[in-house]
């Protein structure tokens, strides 16, 4: 279950729509644009926790996973658990600190990544006709989307406080298999239920002062020539370039 970010990544953005609340919908990526343009403005920090449950016993955890992020406009540094990920102008890095491999690959304008803020806008974006509800006490809005029974994701809970413009929480009922290894997809325990349950919460959050460092490809590998090499702080790694023809 350690990949259980990247792989909600990809099974929420292929969610199948329904039908009606565009309005609504729209609302929400207001809100939610708003919290994002606050971050990109001001070099912020937050602590961020993932759990897994089973869909029935959100209460009893089977997994989890923690870690910090960091952003500065469109720079992004995030260490959960053993994975790390940069992202900068030019490069996307992703350390995969027990097998000792750094991931290369350039970097796109308005990818999703692992930023949170960004996989949100990503999939509201893609998700206009959703139904969709949301309510409000004082500063915190509370948002629910809903999807057709059967698919691979029943709902997506959003937690924003407005006054602050924090994002508080996510909240996705999705299937279990989608969150498995590849190798153990057809074969998924019977301790899991056929949905899962699983809970993203930011904490911490604080402002950073400017430091364009922190994003330098240069701290993790240079260029010699036409190969890629890693710096000395990574001596042991393997380099995997996964964009052909990356300069």
């Amino acid at each position: 279950m350690r990949r259980i970010i990247l792989l909600i990544i990809m099974a929420i953005c292929s969610c199948p729509v329904c039908a009606q609340d565009t309005a609504a919908i729209a609302k929400v990526m207001q809100l939610v644009r708003q919290v994002q343009d606050r971050i990109i403005t001001v070099p912020t920090s937050y602590y961020i926790l993932y759990t897994y449950a089973n869909e029935h016993t959100p209460a009893t955890l089977l997994d989890s996973m923690r870690g910090t992020v960091e952003i500065d406009g469109t720079n992004y540094h995030s260490i959960l658990d053993s994975t790390e990920t940069i992202h900068n102008s030019k490069y996307n890095i992703v350390l995969f600190k027990e097998d000792k491999v750094m991931y290369l690959a350039s970097s796109t304008p308005g990818e999703v990544g692992t930023n949170p803020m960004q996989q949100m806008l990503s999939f509201l974006d893609s998700a206009h006709n959703n139904t969709c509800s949301f309510s409000r006490n004082k500063s915190q809005v509370k948002v629910l989307i809903s999807f057709p029974s059967g698919g691979t994701c029943k709902q997506l809970n959003i937690t924003l406080d407005t006054a602050a413009q924090r994002l508080i929480s996510m909240e996705y009922i999705i299937r279990t298999s989608l969150l498995m290894d590849e190798q153990s997809q057809g074969d998924v325990p019977d301790k899991y239920e056929e949905y899962a349950f699983v809970k993203a919460t930011f904490t911490g959050y604080r402002e950073l002062k400017k430091n364009l460092r922190l994003f330098d490809e240069r701290n993790y590998f240079f260029k010699a020539g036409a190969e890629f090499k890693v710096a000395s702080a990574y001596e042991d790694y393997t380099i995997f370039v996964g964009s052909p023809g990356l300069q």
